[in-house]
């Protein structure tokens, strides 16, 4: 069953070279009406109910306004996004928080079995037969490498392409992916402790990331 042990063992590891103690913003990508092709977006609304949960609350719904300890990402502070099957439509946003690496999650078609995951570049991507909002990824990556200088990494999750169709359920093989990749990527971007600056108060708590959901 994918991913295997030694492929999750491998993705944390570049995970964490590539992100680890970097301003981070993290964009889930798909369409919810097509099964897999989900996957970005329930992947990015997991690792938002786990980051976004003060300790005993509960999580965040995918419409709660954003909230955030600061207004631009930090190596503690990542900003997640929900964006759909629309990713060009928050490439002025993420451009704007100045980050040094963003993370899109979605659906890519590599030729391995359902629920295999890799970590791309995103010109690397491949296409996903039935999806269309590939060519904007590409666009996204350039405008945001070109305006502010981020990397941009694809963490690609093996569809089952028979699982990719209009009101398809997301495949077992996918939703076991999305399980094994949640506590991965909520260690590389839960916040590490941060010194308190001398005379710095004790009331600068609250939450370590911000959300924005489509259309937001």
């Amino acid at each position: 069953m994918s991913p295997t042990p030694d492929e999750l063992r491998s993705l944390g590891a570049d995970l964490a070279a590539k992100l680890a103690g970097r301003k981070c913003v993290v964009v889930g990508v798909g369409n919810d009406l097509r099964g897999d092709d989900a996957a970005g977006v329930r992947l990015a609304e997991r690792l938002q109910a786990a980051l976004l949960t003060p300790a005993g609350g509960e999580g965040a719904p995918r419409d709660e306004q954003p909230v955030s300890c600061g207004q631009v990402p930090s190596p503690a502070h990542p900003f997640i996004f929900l964006a759909g099957d629309v990713p060009e439509n928050y490439a002025v946003k993420v451009a704007d928080l100045r980050p040094e690496v963003v993370l899109l999650l979605d659906a890519a078609a590599m030729g391995l079995a359902p629920g295999s995951c890799r970590l791309l570049r995103a010109e690397e991507l491949p296409p996903v037969p039935g999806v269309t909002h590939r060519p904007s990824l590409e666009m996204f990556a350039a405008f945001v490498r070109l305006d502010c200088g981020a990397e941009t990494y694809l963490l690609g999750i093996q569809p089952n392409l028979a699982h990719v169709g209009i009101s398809d359920p997301m495949s077992p093989e996918v939703e076991t992916a999305l399980e094994a990749l949640e506590p991965i990527l909520i260690e590389v971007l839960s916040p590490s402790p941060e010194p308190a600056s001398p005379g710095e108060g004790e009331g600068a708590g609250g939450l370590a990331h911000r959300s924005f959901s489509e259309g937001g």
